[in-house]
């Protein structure tokens, strides 16, 4: 799974999903600079384990997600694909950049 930036979003486009830190959830604004981006194509991959975690995800957003939660979603996901290890680890060290890093944002397409 890919990993993008704010300035990739000029060359790849839009239709990506945002994981944004908890710092912003009552702006409840999108494209923040300091977020990250997943392609929309590439949650295909994750959407079988969020499925298992959350009963009704918001794939549109805007949805939290806790440590914890992405924990159980990184364990299961390794389980069947460990080379998406790179791809965690991204997201994890992003996630310890937050002031309040027990949960963040995602928002979808």
């Amino acid at each position: 799974m890919r990993i993008l930036t704010y300035q990739d979003l000029d060359v790849y486009g839009h239709d990506v999903c945002e994981l944004c830190y908890s710092e912003y959830y009552l702006d409840k604004k999108h494209w923040h600079m300091d977020s990250i981006y997943v392609p929309w194509d590439d949650m295909s991959l994750l959407s079988k384990y969020i499925d298992k975690i959350f009963d009704k995800f918001h794939y549109f957003g805007p949805q939290i997600i806790t440590y914890d939660e992405w924990k159980m979603i990184e364990n299961m996901c390794l389980v069947d694909n460990p080379n998406e290890k790179d791809f965690f680890e991204k997201v994890n060290n992003w996630l310890k950049s937050s002031v309040q890093n027990a949960w963040f944002i995602y928002y979808g397409v």
